[in-house]
């Protein structure tokens, strides 16, 4: 009887971990739409063409979101879960917890400060989402092309050019 006992409590705590791992799956998923910009960076490209929004009724959604996983996550018995597994338990609940505390206070109706807002990433944007220019000049090389940007007074490495000459050859 204790073996069988003992059985169930471990498959108890193995359906309590996927359930969390699914948890973090879907909220990754979703961090990664709402914020395409984010999603580039971490080399996610199914956003690359969009921008997040700040409308408020996106913000009071996101937070009506935040409020479903943090009933999901107290779902889950934390006593239960492998110590690795309520550390991850904790980290996630403690950003929802902060999420919709920071909603609630207001932290959205001021978009800028001294030290943050939306145009804080604007100095890492060409890193973190690089312009690619795609021609259709075969005869021009990318060199040829930054020339004529520069001859138009723009600065564009050659590096961001993709003809379809090139195009063809990675075919």
């Amino acid at each position: 009887l204790i073996p069988l006992l003992l059985f169930a409590v471990a498959a108890q705590a193995q359906d309590d971990v996927k359930r969390l791992h699914a948890i973090f799956d879907r909220n990754w998923e979703q961090r990664l739409k709402e914020s395409p910009q984010f999603a580039t960076s971490v080399g996610r490209h199914e956003y690359d063409a969009l921008l997040g929004s700040v409308t408020p009724a996106d913000l009071a959604r996101r937070n009506d979101e935040r409020k479903k996983t943090l009933e999901e996550l107290k779902t889950i018995d934390r006593s239960k879960l492998p110590a690795n597994e309520r550390i991850n338990y904790d980290i996630l609940r403690r950003q929802v917890e902060q999420g919709i505390e920071s909603y609630e206070l207001g932290d959205y109706e001021m978009p800028i400060n001294a030290d943050s807002g939306f145009h804080s990433g604007f100095s890492r944007l060409a890193k973190e989402m690089p312009l690619v220019v795609l021609t259709n000049y075969p005869s021009q090389t990318e060199q040829d092309l930054a020339n004529r940007f520069a001859s138009a007074g723009v600065e564009v490495p050659d590096s961001v050019f993709y003809t379809s000459a090139l195009a063809t050859a990675d075919f």
